[in-house]
């Protein structure tokens, strides 16, 4: 059995919600997948819709991208990397992985750098 730390889970919480606002204002999409998975000292979180999809450099260039900012804040906090996969009118994929799962009664270690990666790449 493993568990997520507390302060952990209201930083996943605020990042799935910034995520699924994104969706709900500007995807248009019709369907939201989300999904979490599991792994000893990792947990990612994945949620991709179907909707039109943007340009990240563009919207990281012209400074409209405060939610994504901070989740990028939020994500570097946790020691985690974010990967964002958009393209325009081809949805958008955002994968969140985050060193954050010990099982019950451990102390969680962790050394990995502090990453926060946010790439672009044309879906095929």
């Amino acid at each position: 059995r493993y568990v997520v730390p507390p302060d952990r889970v209201v930083h996943l919480c605020q990042i799935t919600q910034e995520v699924l606002s994104n969706v709900v204002r500007h995807a248009q999409a019709s369907r939201v997948k989300l999904a979490l998975r599991f792994e000893p000292n990792l947990l990612q979180l994945m949620i991709e819709d179907d909707g039109r999809g943007f340009d990240v450099q563009q919207v990281l260039r012209d400074s409209r991208g405060m939610g994504l900012s901070n989740m990028c804040q939020r994500i570097k906090l946790l020691g985690g990397e974010l990967r964002l996969d958009s393209n325009p009118s081809a949805g958008t994929c955002v994968d969140v992985r985050v060193p954050c799962l010990y099982e019950a009664g451990e102390m969680m270690e962790t050394t990995e750098d502090d990453l926060c990666t946010v790439a672009s790449a044309h879906r095929r």
